[in-house]
């Protein structure tokens, strides 16, 4: 399948028009996947290389986004993008399709200032050998990273597990650790959504409060 068009900051064009709701931070078949899926859901999405993401997504945009999703960054790079997203008070969703299966790891900062990390409850250390995922594991890999994108919000991180496609998947919840390095610093101050007022009181409701 084709992937969207790279710009010359690297960062890649949305999906479904619109500013983007969600940042896909990955290259390749998997982070093609979540973009796809996203579209499908009419979801605008924007894609980031992980060469430089921090240069190309700036914490204003992220902020206006429900959810970023790491789509099989290396460690450093996964380490960033989760420290990023907690300074902005965003939802983070790290998938991962490879030797060891699909994992999918939801982390709702942008709803539960308490919850943990990507650093507090890691999965392991990624597999020596690299093999390409089968097209269909990496097809599954995709559609989860993105109903995980729109579902992150709640209590608590979450990391699911598929060894294969064949057996049954495995849900833990993530606990915090106190000392964590990655989350130790006050960066999860409940976040401040500024709105515009639109709702007009009757003419008749504003005469009677000012006199009040």
């Amino acid at each position: 399948m084709s992937e969207p068009a790279t710009t010359d900051s690297g960062r890649q064009a949305g999906t479904a028009g619109g500013p983007a709701r969600v940042a896909v931070v990955g290259t390749g078949a998997l982070a093609a996947e979540v973009v796809r899926n996203l579209g499908l859901a009419g979801i605008p999405a924007s894609m980031h290389s992980p060469d430089g993401f921090w240069t190309t997504l700036r914490l204003a945009e992220l902020q206006e986004c429900y959810c970023a999703v790491a789509a099989g960054l290396e460690p450093d790079a996964r380490r960033r993008l989760n420290g990023l997203c907690q300074v902005a008070g965003v939802d983070f969703v790290n998938v991962r399709c490879d030797a060891d299966g699909i994992s999918v790891e939801t982390f709702p900062f942008g709803s539960d200032a308490g919850c943990a990390c990507l650093e507090c409850d890691p999965r392991g250390a990624d597999p020596v050998t690299r093999r390409e995922p089968d097209p269909i594991s990496t097809s599954v890999a995709g559609a989860l990273g993105a109903a995980a994108a729109l579902h992150c919000a709640g209590h608590g991180a979450r990391r699911l597990l598929i060894s294969d496609l064949h057996e049954a998947s495995e849900s833990a919840a993530l606990r915090r650790r106190d000392d964590c390095a990655a989350c130790a610093s006050p960066w999860r101050e409940p976040r401040v959504i500024r709105t515009r007022n639109r709702w007009s009181a009757p003419q008749s409701l504003r005469q009677d409060t000012a006199q009040l």
